[in-house]
């Protein structure tokens, strides 16, 4: 039944209730309606696909995949891979066969989250690394862009994802105090902007493909 034809039937049993029964009745039928449109809508949902097809045509027609409908010899870095959208974005390029270097400060996180994704795709041929990477503290930065470069000849994609702000940890529970970095800034201020900042310009030599930064 269309959700127009739903709706009409509803406000005709309305007025015949109301005219016949009374305003307490009414109400009855109102709730009962309101129970019946949410069955409906919850029989009827339709549950979002994951656009396989549409990924599989977009790795095909990106001139740096030569041709091919995975991931396969691509290397990808994404930060703060150990949580959230940073872990998904590094599960997704791993099914679909890409090499993605987890730059995290968490060595032990980091290896439990590769664990974890290798274990829900075992059928993927990529390959996951670990690249120690503190975001804020800008040495450390230095030494992962060395550490790449003395790796990998080419990234293809660099996803600058990691972040931080005030109140989301128990140590940065006071939002007037600011917490230093290493070099002496905001610690916000260098992971969200300085980090990636010189990340990306320390590696725009080597990526050929595409930087996405994630606000």
């Amino acid at each position: 039944m269309s959700p127009m034809l739903l709706v009409v039937s509803a406000i005709v049993g309305a007025l015949v209730v109301v005219s016949k029964m009374g305003i307490i009745a009414f109400f009855k039928y109102c709730g009962l309606v309101m129970v019946a449109f949410f069955v409906h809508h919850f029989l009827n949902r339709k549950v979002p696909q994951y656009p396989s097809s549409e990924v599989y045509k977009l790795f095909k027609e990106n001139p740096y995949h030569k041709g091919k409908s995975n991931g396969e010899d691509l290397v990808v870095i994404v930060t703060g891979a150990t949580s959230g959208i940073g872990q998904k974005i590094a599960e997704e390029m791993y099914r679909y066969g890409a090499t993605v270097i987890i730059a995290s400060r968490n060595a032990a996180k980091g290896e439990a989250v590769m664990e974890e994704i290798m274990a829900a795709n075992p059928g993927s041929k990529g390959k996951l690394v670990f690249g120690k990477l503190e975001i804020s503290d800008l040495d450390s930065v230095r030494d992962f862009v060395k550490w790449v470069n003395s790796n990998y000849k080419q990234i293809d994609y660099l996803v600058n994802n990691a972040g931080m702000q005030y109140g989301a940890t128990d140590a940065m529970t006071n939002m007037s105090a600011s917490i230093n970095s290493k070099q002496g800034y905001d610690v916000c201020f260098a992971t969200n902007y300085l980090g990636h900042f010189l990340l990306t310009h320390l590696l725009l030599p080597t990526v050929k493909g595409r930087i996405v930064n994630l606000a």
